[in-house]
């Protein structure tokens, strides 16, 4: 896909590839704002964790999709001998093309923006329940039975309370069942 400049031999045919990245950049960027949008969501409404996987999968193709679309664009920026698309289109001859490039490339760089916002709240959400999980699970783990507790329908007798029974023990076997 990446063109060499000896290839384009008009000035707009470099800045309509400079657009088609830039624009297969902010549509993708519009797909992973969506879904960071669903992850946040069901983080936020589910406390079991339930369809975060599949969400977290969706993202992960998205981004991957993206890396794509930036490595094309380095490849096309070092045969343009640029460092940014914004360059390349700087340095194009006025035209209506260059125009709605530059106006993609500020809402590109807007949407990155967000994106960024966006991404750290979800993992800030993710950590929070990272957080939850292991609190349970050393609630879990780490609670002893005190002397007065008997596990439901046992005998409870002082020695087998005594031997340090993890309180939530039979309870989650009974519930294995």
């Amino acid at each position: 896909m990446p063109a060499t400049l000896n290839t384009m031999h008009e000035p707009d045919a470099v800045t309509a590839k400079a657009a088609a990245l830039l624009k297969a950049e902010y549509l993708c960027g519009r797909e992973i704002a969506q879904a960071v949008g669903t992850l946040q969501k069901t983080l936020l409404e589910s406390t079991s964790g339930k369809g975060v996987r599949e969400e977290a999968k969706a993202l992960e193709v998205l981004l991957q999709k993206l890396a794509k679309i930036g490595q094309h664009t380095d490849a096309f920026l070092h045969a343009a001998r640029k460092d940014s698309l914004a360059a390349v289109l700087a340095a194009a001859p006025p035209s209506p093309l260059r125009e709605k490039a530059l106006l993609l490339a500020s809402r590109a760089a807007e949407q990155q923006h967000a994106l960024k916002s966006s991404l750290a709240a979800a993992q800030g959400l993710l950590e929070k329940s990272r957080g939850f999980i292991e609190f349970h699970v050393n609630l879990l783990n780490q609670t002893v039975a005190s002397d007065t507790y008997a596990p439901p329908g046992g005998s409870g007798s002082e020695s087998e309370l005594r031997r340090g029974r993890r309180m939530f023990d039979a309870n989650i076997r009974n519930q294995r069942r």
